[in-house]
Order: structure tokens, then sequence, then C-alpha cells
């Protein structure tokens, strides 16, 4: 084992030279490192994937990469791209360059996976914060039936943390910048994983200096707690005016975080740079946990969008993963309740329930109120005498409340055979698909003949009901909307056009073309994206982002320079013609803009209405560049 002597530094610059002269011969095989024998001989796998989206549990790999590093030099690399299973959203192609036709002939991660454990054996995996790559693996794993992949783990952004505090940032970009290192292409795995390989032997290289001599000694300091900043050291890190020239002025989602990296609020903006400004100037009146927090502000993170729909469901899903502090309004997908029905019991239960499990259930949601959802199981258990208890075996003989109340069937007792009690099951999802017109109706009448008696208490009770029942139907209208909203947006941008193709409520994808170049292109893209299967239900997690593609069509009607279109599934040929015609107008009045006659009236100039299967198309001449799509139902 080397003595702490030969590779003793001081926790000045001058270690983070010596750790960084050290590094740079990292991928050269080179001389060997001053790793300590304990180190020296242990194998160390870097990772670095790229994903289509921030949640392990809904979004899939795209790319994976891996180095190996033993005694700081590599040893060897491995890398493939991977077919997700879905599309590419376009932000994750812009950041990426990795688009979804790249990968269709790409091997699914089932593929690779004998070939990524030969590689990665019995190393220790590390990766520029570790949970999240290890959590996308694991999740992988998982879905395949294989539970026992459980690596050990070290997280290169811990161990900077620990060794170098204080510094602005810790990001990948921002360690190599300040230590000098090589980053190639950047979000792409395999240069990420190289430039993470070389940050490895670095960071090695100081915390030997500081004493490590053993993996157990690196993985400690890895997860032992932060320094603490002193006072001095926020003021000094505290972001200046004189940063916001870095960034851009284009759309896209910022993440302001403090000097710990936490991070404090999300926005977005089509142009960040005058929002985080306009921040900074105190034009936070309406969000006083912002104004609380902007103190603390020493780095900002952006995150570019292709468009400001884009931007708003990025933000949507980095706020979901991070819950701000300062963001008003935070939703976590475990809110959002579903109503779940057993089917497979003899004897079934209706409840509320937070997930959606692979168990042969009937479940209706997500909705986004539990409160009401709650008041309408209660209700449908009574109505329809639907039992609330867990026993297994019925009947058992034991009877209950519920039963002597007559707000239960009685299957406990054997008062109600399986069928008859199947048949009120039934009945009870017939309501709840959202056949609610009989039973509010009823209520109705009910509401007034008991006000006409002068029994107020119980006309208000069932004023209530009626209440609840009305907002549950009216979301099951709204969801059922979202998964038959199919449509392709049309813009036009600077000479060019954005179609933005919404499959079952939710962006599947976005590309901007050149017409009529791109003529070639439309019906290749509209297969992929409409053919085939219909899309899984609206999980909880997707919930937010279908609301907002909804909301994005409903508010935009009165924007110029745009239109959209339904698509039929049944004939998609017919819905492919309409949006070559469409396109074909669209660009035809962009060249003839502001060609009106003169004895047009000017309310024709500015607005012309058509209709296209079933739907009417608004669409007003260029006012500016900032074009937006809309539909009028």
């Amino acid at each position: 084992m080397l003595a702490r002597a030969q590779v003793r530094v001081d926790p000045s610059t001058e270690g983070v030279r010596r750790a960084k002269a050290s590094s740079t011969s990292s991928t050269d095989h080179g001389p060997p490192t001053l790793w300590p024998v304990d180190l020296a001989r242990l194998d160390f796998v870097v990772v670095d994937l790229e994903t289509t989206g921030l949640s392990p549990a809904h979004d899939r790999v795209i790319e994976i990469a891996a180095v190996r590093v033993r005694d700081g030099q590599v040893r060897g690399r491995w890398r493939s791209l991977v077919d997700p299973g879905m599309a590419v959203p376009s932000y994750v192609t812009a950041l990426t360059g990795i688009s979804t036709g790249m990968l269709a002939r790409a091997p699914v991660f089932r593929e690779l996976v004998d070939p990524f454990r030969r590689f990665l054996g019995g190393a220790i995996l590390v990766a520029h914060q570790v949970s999240f790559d290890n959590g996308f693996l694991h999740h992988e794993f998982v879905r395949l039936g294989e539970v026992g992949f459980a690596p050990d783990l070290l997280c290169t952004i811990k161990l900077a943390r620990r060794l170098f505090p204080g510094l602005p940032a810790y990001t990948l970009e921002s360690l190599i910048q300040r230590f000098g290192l090589t980053l190639g292409r950047q979000h792409r795995a395999l240069p990420d994983a190289m430039a993470t390989a070389d940050l490895l032997n670095m960071l090695v290289c100081r915390a030997v200096s500081d004493g490590a001599e053993s993996w157990h000694d690196l993985r400690r300091l890895a997860d032992g707690p932060r320094a603490q900043l002193t006072t001095a050291d926020r003021r000094r890190l505290r972001y200046e005016p004189a940063r916001l020239r870095e960034l851009p002025v284009s759309a896209g989602v910022y993440l302001l975080k403090d000097a710990d990296e936490n991070v404090f609020y999300i926005g977005k903006s089509v142009n960040v740079r005058r929002r985080v400004a306009d921040h900074l100037r105190g034009g936070a009146e309406g969000q006083p946990r912002l104004r609380r927090h902007l103190r603390y502000l020493a780095d900002v993170q952006v995150i570019p969008a292709a468009s400001e729909l884009e931007a708003l469901i990025l933000e949507a899903r980095l706020i979901r993963r991070y819950l701000p502090v300062a963001n008003q309004q935070l939703r976590e997908q475990t809110h959002y309740p579903f109503i779940r029905i057993d089917v497979q019991s003899s004897f079934p239960r209706i409840q509320l329930t937070r997930s959606v499990a692979p168990d042969n259930s009937v479940y209706f949601g997500p909705f986004r109120s539990a409160r009401v959802v709650g008041h309408v199981v209660d209700y449908v258990r009574t109505a329809f005498g639907i039992r609330e208890c867990t026993r297994e075996r019925l009947p058992d003989g034991r009877s209950c409340l519920l039963l002597d109340l007559k707000k239960c069937l009685g299957p406990c007792v054997g008062v109600v055979s399986e069928e008859e009690y199947r048949a009120a099951v039934e009945r009870a999802v017939t309501a709840l698909r959202g056949d609610w017109t009989e039973i509010i109706d009823g209520l109705d009448a009910r509401m007034v003949e008991l006000a006409d008696r002068e029994q107020f208490e119980e006309a208000a009770a069932v004023r209530d009901t009626l209440r609840h029942l009305r907002s549950f139907a009216g979301a099951l209208h709204r969801l059922a909307e979202l998964q038959t909203l199919h449509a392709v947006l049309i813009e036009r941008i600077d000479g060019l056009v954005r179609l933005s193709v919404v499959r079952a409520g939710r962006l599947v994808h976005e590309a901007v073309l050149t017409w009529p170049d791109g003529r070639r292109h439309l019906s290749g893209l509209c297969r992929r994206f409409f053919a085939g299967a219909q899309p899984d239900p609206i999980t909880s997690d997707a919930a937010d982002e279908a609301h907002i593609v909804s909301a994005w069509v409903r508010q935009r009607q009165h924007h110029p320079d745009c239109s959209v279109l339904d698509i039929d599934l049944e004939n998609l040929p017919s819905s492919i013609a309409r949006i070559r015609a469409e396109l074909d107008r669209l660009c035809v009045d962009s060249s003839a803009a502001g060609t009106a006659g003169p004895d047009e009236p000017e309310a024709k100039k500015s607005v012309r209405v058509r209709r296209a299967s079933g739907r009417a198309l608004v669409t007003r001449p260029p006012a500016d560049h900032r074009s937006e799509v809309v539909a009028v139902r």
C-alpha cells in the first residue's frame, strides 16, 4: 500500500493541480497513477445514459455507454443505442441529437442485458448523479423480471461536493471546465462517460491526498455529510447580474439553485434571460415564496426547449421530480387517485387507490380531486350495496353494521348470491363509466322533495352529493376527451412549419419542416405515430401533461398563423391528405400575407374561418414570429 506521504498534497489549488495532472493520462494508457493498492486493484465502470425523460418508471433508456477504469486507466469501452419502444421527445432530440428514427433498428434493452452484465462484471458502478442512472437501470431490469441488479455505487457529484465544497456548480460540464479536463460532444453517452472517467480519476487522487486508502474510505467520504458553507462562502457564491449574459434568449426551462445545489424554483419562458432578469429585479410580486428564496440564488441551470408547449411539459416533469419549495403549485403523481374494482374477486369491492397494479382489476382515473372521488366511492357503495370489508372468504357468517343499515347487500352472511352481487357491481361500473343522467335526475327530484317537506339538512346532504357527482361526471368526460384527442398542430415560424403531433392527449413528437420540400416526410411521420395499436390509458405521471396539451389547444384559439387538424385513426390516408392541403394553404397564405385587396374589410383580412373534418379552423396572417397552434371545437 502506498504510504500517505507519497501522495500527500495540501487542500489548496496545488492539490487540484496535481490531481488534474494525474487525471490527464487516464485515457492514454500511460504510466500508472498513484492510487493506493487497495483502490488500484478494483475495477470501476463509469456509466452514462441518455433517456426519453426524467422518470425511471415511465421513461426509457435510448443510449447507454460504459467505461471500465482500473488504477486511473481506461481498460475498455462499451456503448449502444437502445430502442425505447416509444417516441423520443423533441427536446431530448434537440439536446442529444438522438431522434426516433435513429432508434428504429437499435436493439431493445432486453438484448443488451447480457453484454452489459459481462462488461460490468463485479465492478463498482460510477456515474455523475448515480441515483439517476442506477434508477433507470434498476427499472429496466425489473421490467424484465430481474430483481438482482444491485452493484456497489459511487457518485462523482457527491464526491466532488465533499472534496471541493463551495463551488458555484457541480454539473459535469462545470466541473470539467473548472478543472481543465476534456469533454467531447455533450449529452451523448460515451463522451460524457469518458469525461466522467477523467473526473473520477482526479477526484480519487484528491481523496487519496486527503487520506483515503481503500474503497471503504472512498465510499464513506462520498456518502458522508456535506461540508457546511460559511456565510462568506454563500455571499461569494451569490448569483451576480453580470452572469445573465450567459443565459439564452430563446425558449426553455430554468432551475434556480442555492449554494447547496438545491433547486428551489423551476420556471419556463420564451426568453429565459429576460425572465430571470425580471426575477432579480424583484419581479415576483405574486410569488412570496420565490421572493424569499431569491436572495439565496447561486446558480441558474437552463434546459432549452424547441417550443413553448414543450417548455410547459418539461416544466411540469421537473416540478414533479424536484418539488421546489418556491413553486406555488406542487403536484406529485401520488396525489392522483384512481377508483379500483377487483373484478377477479367472487364479491368485488370498490375502493380509492393511488396506484395502478397489473392485477386485471378495472381502474377509473386518474382524477385530480381525492375528496370528490372519495365521496363518489362512498355514494356508489351505498347506492349499489357494494361491500367495504376486506375479508377474503365469503360468506363467513359474520355480518357487520352496514348490513343492518341497508348499505350493503350482505355477501358475508349469504343474503345475496354471487350472481346477484355481480349484477349490482356491473350496474355500478356502468354508472362509473359516465352514465349519470338517471341518477342525477333522481337525486335532483329527491332534493326538491326534501326541501318541500322542509327537511333542509337532508336536502343539503343530497345537494352536496349532487355537486360531487356532477364534478366527477365532468372529470370523466374530460378524461375521455383527452384519451381521444388525436391531432396535428401546425404553425409557421420564420418561413418553416412546425408540426406538433398529439396522440391520446399527449405530445409525442415535434418536427420542423421546410414546405413543400418536407412533403415526402409527412406520410411516414404520421404513420409512425398514429398507426398501430391504441395507446395505453393516461397514467398519473402523464395526467398533468395531457391537461397541459389540452389547455394549450383550447387557450391558443385566437393566436395567429396556426391551425390544428383532427386525425381519424380509422382513415389515416384521408387525414394525411388534409394535413398536406392545410400546409399548402398556409404556405400560400404566408407568401401572400399583407396583400389583401383594398375592398376587403379589415376583419376579413385578419381572420379567415373554414371547416375541416367537423372542426372549425381559425387562421390569421402572421403578426410576428411567435406563432402558436390552436383549435376551435
